[in-house]
């Protein structure tokens, strides 16, 4: 590669191989005067040095080596190769001066198998430095897939991509990887088999990097490969040892695949193919090794601040307490930046033995179950921490085991509103104004004031939520925003409407919130507020992005929620003028309401919804049905039957020509083109029900 390079650029260039000979710093300079004279056309200044190189300074040799390639009047071009065989420092000084005399145009090229301990600051200051490393030379896809391509390869795009994840783009590592996939029988699925430990992969590391290792150095990549990340602090900890940190530059200066993850050179990262070939190594020599450093990992991470690495290690490496542990204090926090799906993960990996020994967990579990619209799972959830027992403040915050679970059956409301108030009444009382879990425990007993009929007591807690609510408990202040965004538009209050949604959007953005639960309520608001502004457009954006949590993750965990919400959507659909759209999300809401029992003011709330979706939709199929005639009507409602348009005829005693008028008529004026086209349009529009007479007004209908 640097070779091609070398003769694009078309300079007079000088190649020297660096060998053991060359750590006598005059026979190195001796064979850079003689390679300089025979790459261009110099007189025999050079070979003067090369003759006198033992008795002259670094500095004169430098001086005088330079001034002779001036005196050429054109730039040099000189490659050192296999330079980190240069073990001395004055062989290496040689090369960074004779770099900072060459005449403008110059280039000094030096490729190494490690980094060269050289001292080039005032290069680097002076723009006059570029370092390339394993990751510079990697494959963009576009370079890979042409490079495949040369190798005779072919893959699709979609392998393309996977094989340049794997290798991260390294050249060797993807020709290497080529020549197994084109033994292969299907070499596209055989992409997603590439790993450092495939034969092909590991006999490269095993000889060609490891070789010449010493057996410690061996043992330290491979227990430190089992870290997503490295550090000499992290290291010392996870294998119970010092002196990582030098380790872990002697490895970055050997060139073993670590890459830096920050500026101070404080941080690594093992190359992916590289890792892999080391931990499967050590699993085949030391198995019992990993788990023991995941958990020193998660100690180190755990102690240094950094909950989310702590809990990962944790879980790698078996501690299943201490990651329910530390889940459970962190929840609210990730919770807060909409990490909500990531907490859930974990939990996916806990059995109920280890939430039954813990039960603080068992109670962050419903939340993040329910949360992600994992009703069942919630359930069960509360049901294991209800039966447990923790003694003092619990980890998050919570003054105690009974608060949480309070809190807890509040929101799942598993016995009907009116259990609901008694549990978010106690927990308020529990988690009084300063604690951690007030905002919750107030936006609770709002909504469960909301669902009884106590409107202004839930308006009254609401508002407490929001005012208490800090930067950890934004899903619990912006819910309650909401709520009382909506409490405010039922009762015609839209300048309150809108202040309070106002906040509430901004700490949904703040938050990353815009796809979670607790966002539901903010669009649902914000649906109302748009429409009572007449902005139609919006309203619609709102509702969508309302419908589409309503999907997924979904409140169906919340019960109450789930009929608010499906109500709420019903009545926005149909002052937007979809009454089929909004019938359907009222039948949804009556599905909800069946876990509530007793449901308090939400029953009637519904009861009115849907009479008025009734009154819409009886009113709209008078509309519709006046563009028929009363025969055509009565043919219509026999086209969904099995009946032919003959039996029809006889049924209805006139001719066969007279009915396919008819239905003719009514594909026209329905604008169907089939039989089943005019059913379905005619579903839709109402005709085929039997609806009572149409009411001249819509009641009025209230939130609860």
């Amino acid at each position: 590669m640097v070779r091609q390079w070398v003769e694009r650029r078309g300079h007079w260039s000088g190649w020297l191989r660096v060998s053991p000979l060359h750590l006598d710093r005059s026979r190195f300079a001796q064979d850079i005067a003689l390679t300089l004279r025979q790459g261009g056309p110099l007189d025999d200044a050079l070979v003067h040095v090369a003759v006198e190189a033992e008795h002259l300074s670094t500095e004169d040799l430098v001086l005088r080596m330079a001034t002779a390639v001036r005196g050429a009047g054109r730039p040099v071009l000189l490659v050192l190769d296999d330079l980190h065989l240069l073990r001395y420092r004055t062989s290496l000084d040689l090369v960074v001066q004779l770099a900072q005399q060459l005449p403008a145009g110059s280039r000094v090229v030096a490729m190494a198998d490690q980094r060269p301990p050289w001292h080039v600051g005032r290069l680097v200051a002076q723009g006059g430095y570029l370092e390339i490393g394993l990751g510079d030379l990697a494959f963009s896809r576009a370079e890979a897939a042409g490079f495949l391509r040369a190798t005779g390869l072919h893959l699709p795009a979609d392998a393309v991509d996977e094989l340049v994840h794997r290798t991260e783009g390294w050249p060797l590592g993807l020709l290497l990887v080529a020549g197994a996939l084109k033994e292969a029988p299907d070499p596209a699925a055989a992409v997603r088999t590439v790993e450092g430990s495939s034969e092909y992969l590991a006999d490269y590391f095993r000889d060609e990097v490891l070789g010449g290792l010493t057996d410690e150095m061996i043992r330290f990549l491979m227990y430190t490969a089992v870290l997503d990340a490295t550090s000499g602090s992290l290291c010392d900890a996870a294998l119970g040892t010092t002196g990582s940190a030098t380790r872990l530059l002697q490895a970055r200066a050997l060139g073993l695949f670590l890459s830096p993850q920050d500026d101070r050179g404080e941080w690594f990262r093992y190359h992916r193919l590289f890792r892999e070939m080391l931990r499967a190594e050590l699993q085949r020599h030391e198995p019992g090794a990993e788990p023991r450093i995941l958990r020193g990992a998660a100690q180190w991470y755990e102690d240094h601040g950094r909950p989310v690495e702590a809990i990962e290690y944790a879980i790698a490496g078996g501690e299943a307490l201490t990651a329910v542990r530390l889940i459970s204090a962190n929840t609210q926090y990730l919770n807060s930046r909409g990490q909500i799906s990531r907490v859930r993960r974990w939990f996916e990996k806990v059995d109920d033995e280890t939430f039954a020994r813990y039960p603080p967990s068992a109670v962050m579990a419903t939340w993040a179950w329910a949360l992600t619209g994992d009703a069942p799972r919630a359930r069960r959830a509360l049901r294991l921490a209800e039966s447990g027992a923790f003694e003092g403040p619990l980890p998050d915050g919570s003054v105690s085991l009974e608060s949480a679970v309070l809190r807890a059956r509040a929101a799942l409301a598993p016995d009907g509103v009116e259990r609901m108030l008694t549990d978010a009444e106690h927990a308020a009382a529990l988690e009084p104004p300063g604690s951690r879990w007030h905002t919750q425990a107030a936006l609770l007993l709002g909504a469960a004031h909301l669902v009884n009929g106590h409107t202004a007591d839930a308006g009254r807690w609401f508002e407490q939520a929001a005012r208490f609510g800090r930067e950890d408990q934004r899903p619990g202040a912006l819910t309650a925003l909401a709520e009382h965004a909506l409490l405010a538009a039922e009762h015609g209050d839209w300048a309150m409407a809108e202040a309070c949604l106002r906040d509430s959007v901004e700490l949904r953005e703040a938050g990353n919130l815009q796809g979670h639960m607790p966002a539901l309520t903010s669009y649902l608001a914000a649906a109302r507020v748009a429409l009572h502004r007449a902005d139609t457009q919006l309203a619609i954006h709102h509702l969508q992005s309302a419908l589409s949590l309503y999907e997924s993750p979904s409140p169906a965990a919340f019960p109450w929620l789930a009929v608010q919400a499906a109500g709420t959507l019903g009545q926005l659909l149909l002052e937007l003028g979809d009454a089929l759209g909004a019938e359907r999300k009222i039948a949804e809401a009556r599905r909800h309401l069946v876990l509530l029992s007793p449901a308090g003011a939400l029953a009637g709330w519904v009861d009115g919804l849907a009479a008025a979706v009734d009154t819409a939709l009886a009113q709209s199929m008078v509309e519709k049905a006046s563009m028929l005639t009363t025969a055509e009507l009565r043919v219509l409602r026999l086209l969904p039957s099995h009946l032919s348009l003959a039996q029809i005829a006889d049924g209805l005693f006139v001719s066969r020509n007279t009915v396919k008028s008819q239905v003719a008529a009514i594909y026209t004026k329905l604008g169907a083109e089939t039989r089943s086209d005019a059913v379905s349009r005619a579903e839709e529009d109402g005709l085929l029900r039997r609806w009572p007479e149409a009411q001249s007004a819509r009641p009025d209908v209230h939130a609860p």
